[in-house]
């Protein structure tokens, strides 16, 4: 399953992505059995950590995940959270032209994998946050979806970005364990809490409120 940014925005025609410098790979296999695969073929190199080099082309981090096992993934003193990944798995959706046990994570499950990876590591993982950012200003922005929204809400008063923040959250509910609903909520809270230098500019600052009212919505049923 290929969890890579700049793959699944432009499915959805989101133009002007940050190009990832890397694709991820998440297997479903314990990853003592991933590693010794890899590791036994000559194609594959490893570089650090869940990072390999496949031919010599550009980086993929590989992440092993067990159906319910959110631990932290440990590999040469160098931990990677988890949280989350079942979410991911529950919502990937098959890749035109590839294998049938190869899937693509749409972009509802890939903004939870970047509020994670932000929380984990914050002054490491700005990058993460700035995608956060620009996917949600972003979200089914010029779709008959979130017209048809923000025409049957109107009494939430939201802007059409507001609603497609609030569609995102209902997306992301798809299979989200406590723990990966607990990292959302700590995202948005560190994102927009009272305790934060506030900038109205920021459109985090606007919409994941939305965001997190959506996915509360959609987790109520």
């Amino acid at each position: 399953m290929i969890l890579d940014p700049a793959m699944s925005t432009a499915l959805v025609e989101l133009d002007g992505a940050r190009r990832a410098g890397c694709v991820d790979l998440c297997v479903a296999m314990p990853a003592d059995v991933v590693v010794a695969r890899l590791a036994a073929s000559p194609r594959w190199a490893h570089k650090v950590g869940v990072r390999w080099v496949f031919d010599g082309a550009p980086n993929v981090d590989v992440v092993p995940v067990e159906a319910g096992d959110e631990s932290p993934l440990m590999v040469d003193g160098w931990s990677l959270s988890r949280v989350g990944m079942g979410s991911v798995i529950s919502m990937a959706v098959p890749l035109v032209g590839a294998p049938r046990d190869i899937r693509l994570a749409p972009i509802p499950s890939i903004v939870l994998m970047k509020m994670v990876a932000f929380l984990d590591r914050p002054q490491a993982r700005e990058k993460d946050r700035g995608d956060v950012r620009w996917i949600v200003e972003r979200y089914a922005r010029d779709t008959d979806r979130v017209v048809d929204f923000w025409q049957a809400r109107v009494e939430l008063d939201l802007g059409l970005d507001e609603a497609g923040a609030w569609l995102l959250g209902r997306d992301m509910a798809a299979g989200m364990s406590t723990l990966a609903v607990d990292r959302v909520r700590a995202f948005v809270e560190q994102m927009t809490g009272a305790d934060r230098l506030l900038d109205d500019r920021d459109p985090l600052v606007r919409l994941l409120p939305c965001l997190w009212e959506g996915l509360s919505e959609a987790l109520r049923g």
